[in-house]
């Protein structure tokens, strides 16, 4: 998890990082989580395509990860997100 924090955070279009474990072990499957917000879906391939995002799926995810989920949700309900 800090591992998680240290090297998202160094992108400057990340902003409200959040990396939690899991509480209950019965109800849920997944280990940890992490979740961050960008401003538009143009900041967000920006961050996908970003070297630190990619250095950190290969070195920090995928040695931990059996399976992942990614959820794409948008805050601003009437924002036409074809521009964003």
């Amino acid at each position: 998890m800090v591992e998680t924090r240290i090297r998202l955070l160094k992108l400057p279009e990340v902003s409200n990082l959040r990396v939690g474990k899991r509480i209950e072990t019965q109800l849920n499957r997944y280990e940890v989580f992490y979740a961050f917000d960008v401003e538009s879906m143009e900041k967000l391939r920006f961050v996908q395509d970003s070297a630190i995002y990619i250095q950190f799926q290969r070195q920090v995810a995928e040695p931990s990860v059996i399976e992942s989920r990614v959820m794409n949700y948008e805050m601003e309900p009437g924002k036409d997100v074809t521009y964003s």
